[in-house]
């Protein structure tokens, strides 16, 4: 019995641990990754983590499309 409540704890230690270090290291291994398919296949890495500059937006202009007419059944 205290074999098998030992293997739990353990086992339980380990899966957590991993999955914390993975939570951790995802995010360097995907970039490292996708830098390395990009040389591999000839693209530019340098712009991929680049935030680009924020410029004041203007609002869209509506377009004006006449007026509103509103509609009605008429029964015959």
């Amino acid at each position: 019995m205290v074999g098998l409540l030992r293997f739990i704890l353990v086992f339980g230690v380990i899966y957590f641990g991993v999955r914390f270090l993975l939570r951790l290291l995802m995010p360097w291994i995907i970039v490292r990754m996708s830098q390395s398919m990009a040389k591999r296949y000839g693209f530019d890495t340098k712009g991929f983590n680049k935030k680009e500059e924020v410029t004041k937006k203007s609002k869209p202009k509506t377009p004006k499309v006449g007026e509103y007419i509103d509609y009605q059944e008429i029964d015959e």
